[in-house]
């Protein structure tokens, strides 16, 4: 508790990785960053200082929560390609084109202004070379050539 009576522990997503972070103690770390792979409203940049905050607290060393959360990392990443392989390109193409985060969800989540997110965004949709106007989903184009020049690749 703070001084006017208000507690000082996270609540929400940080509330719930300090919990499993300090009931299983380094694995905790790296089952939340394997999750967040898995799950992208769990934001790694909150995961990982809060890995830092729990270690603090002498739960954990550094050592461990580097090891954990890397290892973490890898079994997320597995597990996205070995989904990727069993769904294959064209129904991931389809899911990909119905799932993505709205500009003001991404504000939410990271606790930036809208302004800050479309100006990342259109950076970005510039170095594509991707087309302006209304008559184009943007987003999508990205998606789509980045799915072409895998393909290339492969």
């Amino acid at each position: 508790m703070d001084t006017t009576g208000n507690s000082t522990e996270p609540t929400g997503i940080a509330g719930w990785a300090v919990q499993l972070m300090e009931q299983l103690g380094g694995f905790g770390a790296g089952l939340a960053i394997a999750l967040e792979n898995l799950f992208p409203p769990l934001p790694s940049e909150v995961i990982l200082p809060l890995a830092g905050f729990t270690a603090s607290r002498g739960r954990f060393g550094l050592a461990e929560v580097l090891l954990w959360t890397t290892l973490g990392s890898v079994v997320g990443v597995l597990a996205l390609y070995g989904l990727g392989a069993a769904l294959g390109r064209d129904r991931l193409r389809r899911i990909v084109d119905r799932v993505g985060l709205s500009n003001a969800a991404i504000c939410g989540q990271l606790y930036v202004t809208r302004s800050a997110v479309e100006k990342h965004i259109n950076a970005i949709f510039t170095k594509l070379d991707l087309p302006v106007g209304e008559a184009h989903n943007r987003r999508v184009l990205a998606i789509l050539q980045h799915l072409r020049v895998g393909a290339v690749q492969d």
